[in-house]
């Protein structure tokens, strides 16, 4: 009996024993696999590099990621469209041959995705330079710059002396408005500025002074006549105040005048900004008023 219990004993320990050992090898086997696992991921990873595979990207990717998220960026796009503009710039002014001291804007309103070019003419006391939008980059005075979209054109003209200049300006229309001396038909354009109505065969003009500047909107009696942009004078009169009340025109050395229009018939050069500086005569025409007064603002000697 006693050989019997110690057989049961002995039977006991060995099947415990293997059990145990084979617990111990299948444990070793699974974290062999577990590790081989990981490590195959980490290759996995390495070899998929750029295929998307990964959600986490390699530093290849990242290096990879960074110029195209510079090209979206609008801050860096407006500074490409600032570049090619000064790239155009001073190639209109490489352009000109002239006695005329070089008056030139320092940027010039275009619309978003637009570019801009330009057509030059130059000769002893004038220069001419027509200043065009267009879908793509053109180079000044190419055969293809004038089929672009006309902003502005920008003109110097030197005469023989400062009293031909300063006369030139007067009579296009040039006067010095006191709005104490209008009374009740006083107009007011906000910012203390006072305008003065000038009416007469169908005229209905209104005109006020900035400093040395005159500035006149004409405009049509009847209402059928104005442009659709602009059926009355006085919200542009408004706008035109505004503006100027918040940034600087040229100093005129003696004169400086502003003429727009709201006459439907006059769409191509419905406003035109001129003065005089010494014997020179600068001059900004453009067929949108505000256009005008932004590039004038923007002019500086070059």
């Amino acid at each position: 009996m006693s050989k019997i219990k110690k057989l049961l004993s002995v039977l006991i320990i060995s099947v415990l024993f293997l059990a145990a050992v084979g617990c111990g090898n299948n444990s070793a086997q699974t974290g062999s696999q577990s590790s081989q696992a990981q490590s195959s991921d980490v290759t996995s990873s390495d070899n998929n590099t750029g295929n998307g595979d990964s959600s986490t990207p390699s530093s290849t990717d990242i290096v990879s990621t960074v110029p195209s998220v510079i090209s979206e960026s609008p801050a860096s796009a407006a500074v490409l469209t600032s570049q090619t503009q000064q790239e155009t710039l001073n190639n209109v002014k490489k352009s000109l041959g002239t006695s005329a001291p070089l008056l030139l804007p320092k940027n010039v309103p275009i619309d978003s995705g637009k570019f801009l070019t330009a057509v030059t003419s130059s000769g002893k006391s004038k220069y001419s330079v027509k200043l065009y939008q267009s879908s793509k980059p053109t180079d000044v005075n190419s055969k293809t710059a004038s089929k672009g979209t006309l902003i502005a054109e920008v003109t110097g003209t030197q005469m023989k002396d400062t009293g031909s200049a300063k006369e030139s300006i007067a009579d296009d229309g040039y006067m010095q408005v006191k709005a104490s001396s209008c009374g009740d038909d006083c107009i007011d354009l906000g910012n203390n500025i006072k305008a003065v109505p000038d009416c007469g065969c169908g005229h209905q003009a209104i005109v006020w002074s900035e400093g040395r500047w005159c500035i006149r909107i004409d405009g049509p009696t009847d209402k059928t006549m104005a442009s659709k942009n602009y059926p009355d004078s006085k919200p542009l009169a408004i706008s035109v105040a505004a503006y100027l009340n918040k940034n600087m025109l040229p100093a005129p050395q003696k004169i400086g005048l502003i003429k727009m229009s709201t006459w439907k018939n006059e769409p191509s050069n419905c406003a035109t900004v001129e003065w005089q500086n010494g014997k020179t005569v600068y001059q900004i025409e453009s067929s949108s008023p505000m256009t005008a007064l932004e590039i004038a603002v923007a002019m500086k000697t070059v």
